[in-house]
C-alpha cells in the first residue's frame, strides 16, 4: 500500500508541475535540440556560420510546431481527427522536409563543398527527403504528444474539481436537511432545548461553508466537528441510543479532507435509529498512527429498512466517489452488513 501511495503521489505531483511549467519545458526540449544541433555544426561551419544556417532551419520548424501542436492538437482533441487536420499535418511534414534539403544543398553549394560528404547526405534528393522527412515527424511528433500530455492532465484535473464539487454541493442537502429535520422535532418538544441546539447547528453550518470548501483541513478540526455532531444527536435522542466513541489522536496537525467522515457518521445514527431493538447502539472508535486514519463504525440496524435505504446508499455512493477523487488508491473501506448489525470500516492514508 505504501508503494502504491508512493507511486501515486508522484504520478500527481508530476502531473502537476507538467502543467505548471509545459511552456518552460518545451523551450527547454528545444534549447537541447539546437545546442545538440549545433555542437554537431560546429565541427563543419564557423558560429556565424551555423548560427545563421540554424536560424533558416529551426525558426521555420518551432513555428510549424507551434501551429501544429497549439492549434491543430486543439481542435483534433475538441472535434477528433479529421481529414483537413491530417492533409495540414502531411503539408506541413513536405514543407519542412523540402525545407531542410534545400538548406543543405544551398549551404553546401555556397559554403562547404565538402559538407555533403562529411555529413552523409546522398546523390538522390528523393532519398533525402524522405530522411529529412522522418526527422521532421519524429520532432513535430514529440512536441504534438507533449502539447496532447498538457492538454489531457489539464482536462484530467479540470474533470475531477468539477466532479468533486459536484459531490461535495450533494453532501450539502443531506445535511441541512437532517439539521432541519432535527430542530423541527426540538421544537414541538422543548423550545428552549431547539434554541440552543440552533446555535450549535449554525457553528457547524458555518463550518460547512467555510472549511468544507477547503482543500484540507488540520485533523483536530475535524474530529472536533465530528464531536459535536455526536454531542448533539445524543442530545436530541435523548439517550434512546447508546452512542459510545473512541478518539485516539496523537496528532492534530495532520491534514485531512473536510467532511470526509460525517457522512459514516450520520448514516450509522439513522441506521441504529431505525431499529426496532431495545438496546439500540453506536459504536465510533476513530484511530490515528503515524500518517494513517482508521474509522471503525459499528449500529445496530432494522433487518429491513425500507425506502430510507435507498437515501442512505445513495450518501454512501456519494462518499465513495470523493474518496475516489480525493484519495484514490491512498484508502479501503469495507461495509459489513448483517441482519441486525451494520459495520464500517475506513483506512485512509493522509
Amino acid at each position: 500500500m505504501q508503494s502504491l501511495f508512493s507511486l501515486s503521489k508522484l504520478r500527481v505531483y508530476s502531473g502537476k508541475f507538467f502543467v505548471k511549467w509545459y511552456n518552460y519545458i518545451v523551450a527547454f526540449v528545444w534549447a537541447i535540440i539546437l545546442i545538440s544541433w549545433g555542437v554537431r555544426m560546429l565541427d563543419y561551419a564557423s558560429v556565424s556560420e551555423m548560427l545563421s544556417f540554424g536560424f533558416c532551419m529551426f525558426a521555420p520548424t518551432i513555428l510549424v510546431s507551434y501551429i501544429l501542436s497549439n492549434k491543430i492538437v486543439l481542435a483534433v482533441i475538441k472535434g477528433g481527427v479529421k481529414w483537413k487536420y491530417i492533409f495540414l499535418f502531411i503539408l506541413s511534414m513536405s514543407f519542412l522536409s523540402t525545407l531542410y534539403v534545400c538548406l543543405y544543398r544551398i549551404f553546401i553549394h555556397f559554403v562547404r563543398a565538402d559538407f555533403m560528404e562529411r555529413i552523409f547526405l546522398t546523390d538522390s534528393l528523393l532519398k533525402e527527403f524522405f530522411m529529412q522527412l522522418s526527422s521532421a515527424i519524429i520532432s513535430i511528433m514529440f512536441m504534438c504528444g507533449l502539447r496532447f500530455l498538457y492538454e489531457h492532465i489539464k482536462l484530467s484535473t479540470i474533470h475531477s474539481e468539477t466532479q468533486l464539487k459536484l459531490l461535495q454541493i450533494k453532501v450539502n442537502p443531506y445535511f441541512m436537511l437532517s439539521i432541519l429535520e432535527h430542530i423541527n422535532i426540538i421544537m414541538q418538544k422543548d423550545i428552549d432545548m431547539a434554541s440552543q441546539l440552533l446555535i450549535r447547528y449554525s457553528e457547524m453550518l458555518r463550518y460547512q461553508l467555510y472549511e468544507g470548501v477547503r482543500g484540507t483541513v488540520p485533523l483536530e478540526t475535524e474530529i472536533q466537528f465530528l464531536k459535536d455532531i455526536v454531542d448533539m444527536e445524543k442530545m436530541r435522542l435523548d439517550r434512546k441510543i447508546n452512542i459510545d466513541c473512541e478518539w485516539d489522536i496523537d496528532n492534530n496537525k495532520l491534514k485531512i479532507q473536510p467532511l470526509i467522515l460525517i457522512t459514516f457518521v450520520e448514516n450509522a445514527i439513522k441506521y441504529a435509529q431505525e431499529s426496532p431493538q431495545e438496546d439500540k447502539y453506536v459504536n465510533i472508535r476513530i484511530k490515528q498512527e503515524d500518517d494513517l486514519i482508521f474509522l471503525d463504525i459499528e449500529n445496530s440496524k432494522a433487518e429491513k429498512q425500507g425506502e430510507k435505504e435507498i437515501g442512505l446508499g445513495m450518501e454512501l455512493q456519494n462518499v465513495r466517489d470523493r474518496l475516489n477523487i480525493l484519495y484514490n488508491d491512498k484508502y479501503t473501506l469495507s461495509v459489513e452488513e448483517k441482519d441486525s448489525v451494520f459495520k464500517t470500516k475506513l483506512k485512509i492514508i493522509l
